[in-house]
């Protein structure tokens, strides 16, 4: 981040490595939550825009406190879905200054490609 003075950190499925069942779950959520902290403190510091995706997968009862711990954390919460292969579902489910809102994005669309002539 400092070499490239970067603005956007992207940490892809923040939650796999704490769904291993040979962790003790207090141990897991423990350390998942230092890691949130330390994640958090950077941002702040640093100035910088987090973006954590998550795949809910997983032990059910240990996924939701560590979901728990991430959703409080967290500015925003954007859910992204994908309903019955046709279209997206984006859903604004947390956010400081805004209302939660739902967008549907069509996969099948035209796209403007399709429009010009190469």
């Amino acid at each position: 981040m400092k070499q490239h003075r970067s603005r956007l950190v992207l940490i892809s499925d923040v939650m796999s490595l704490f769904l291993d069942r040979d962790v003790p779950t207090r141990e897991a959520l423990d350390i998942f939550k230092k890691a949130l902290s330390y994640v958090s403190e950077l941002a702040e510091q640093r100035e910088v825009i987090i973006v954590a995706s998550y795949f809910p997968q997983g032990h059910l009862r240990r996924r939701f406190f560590l979901e728990s711990a991430l959703f409080g954390r967290a500015g925003s919460i954007i859910k992204v879905e994908e309903i019955k292969g046709v279209r997206l579902q984006f859903s604004l489910e947390k956010h400081l200054a805004l209302k939660p809102l739902t967008l549907d994005v069509s996969l099948n669309a035209d796209t403007l490609e399709k429009f010009v002539e190469v």
